[in-house]
């Protein structure tokens, strides 16, 4: 199995009130890493109480938030089964354009697209023979089982936290996964 060196990386990439980015870059890395993608709300949150992220569906600034820097660095994307089936719902049968995808799932039998891989191996041997392959980093995107899962393995190496700046302490689900 293998074990980070514990090099975690955080990039907060965060856009205030005055249409400003602020960005930090990806550092390259000698082997492919697993990042924990995640968007939140300035005061944390991730998602509504009812699970809906609608709340993300707004005009997107010059730079996107940084996210077209941190797509290019990934070319593998791994979903749980939940966000998944979220996916499909947004019309992102695919995955992610561009990308290997993968579905990490005990109880999924069938995606709505070829292009989409089910997995239902156990995570740290996934994770290594993800690792092992030629290519760029690992996204993580989610949802909060599927990361607790590669974290219980050892397998998250670092995070992208991209930081809107909006509260919405009044009606979303805190993200615990980061600081």
């Amino acid at each position: 199995m293998h074990r980070p060196d514990y090099d975690i990386l955080t990039l907060s990439l965060d856009h205030d009130e005055n249409d400003h980015s602020h960005e930090a870059v990806l550092l390259t890395a000698r082997n492919r890493k697993f990042i924990v993608y995640v968007v939140t709300s300035a005061d944390g949150f991730i998602a509504r109480p009812d699970g809906s992220v609608d709340w993300l569906d707004r005009p997107q600034p010059r730079g996107s938030y940084g996210m077209g820097t941190f797509y290019r660095s990934v070319d593998t994307c791994v979903l749980g089964r939940k966000t998944y089936e979220q996916s499909v719902k947004f019309g992102m049968a695919d995955g992610y354009s561009g990308k290997k995808n993968y579905v990490l799932s005990r109880a999924l039998t069938k995606v709505a697209s070829s292009k989409v891989s089910i997995i239902n191996e156990n995570v740290a041997v996934f994770a290594d023979h993800l690792r092992a392959e030629k290519g760029r980093h690992i996204c993580l995107v989610g949802g909060a089982e599927l990361i607790a899962s590669f974290l219980d393995q050892a397998s998250v190496d670092a995070s992208a936290r991209f930081r809107l700046q909006m509260t919405q302490s009044d009606r979303t689900v805190p993200c615990q996964l980061l600081p």
